[in-house]
């Protein structure tokens, strides 16, 4: 079946390490600023940091989308984001430099949607069901944005 599903991924022009990855994501937030999903393979570390992965696709498709390596701290609600690496739409990587500081959480940002659904178990999308691998992912969330987009 993977091999099958690898040999779609190549004809449709997809990248063929994100149509077998076997990851899956929770939706954090969406607006017509972007969609961004939270791998649900995190782990804690001995300094009691939840560490995990973050999906963001923007509108603009530059890039077609990153993966943020990210940790919080749910005791503390602390936040800090270890890596970004943007991808362009053929696969092609290029990181970024970050600051890796971890900075409190403050309301009405990324990082309290994340302390939200991570630290606080709380579904910010109850309709919305977990998606499995990134290219499935990054679909969806285009989806979602072409269909906020004609709502505006």
């Amino acid at each position: 079946m993977r091999g099958i599903a690898a040999a779609l991924a190549l004809i449709a022009g997809g990248n063929l390490a994100l149509a077998d990855d076997g990851l899956s994501y929770n939706l954090i937030t969406a607006d017509t600023k972007g969609v961004v999903y939270a791998d649900t393979s995190a782990h804690r570390t001995p300094d009691g940091f939840i560490v995990f992965s973050i999906l963001t696709v923007t509108p603009s498709g530059k890039p077609a989308y990153a993966i943020s390596q990210v940790e919080i701290n749910c005791s503390s609600a602390m936040v800090a984001t270890l890596s970004i690496m943007d991808y362009a739409s053929n696969g092609a990587a290029t990181p970024e430099t970050v600051d890796t500081t971890a900075r409190p959480v403050k309301p009405s940002t990324l990082g309290d949607a994340l302390n939200q659904s991570i630290c606080q178990g709380v579904d910010l999308y109850p309709r919305s069901k977990m998606v499995n691998g990134t290219s499935a992912a990054i679909a969806k969330a285009r989806d979602l944005l072409t269909s906020m987009q004609k709502d505006n």
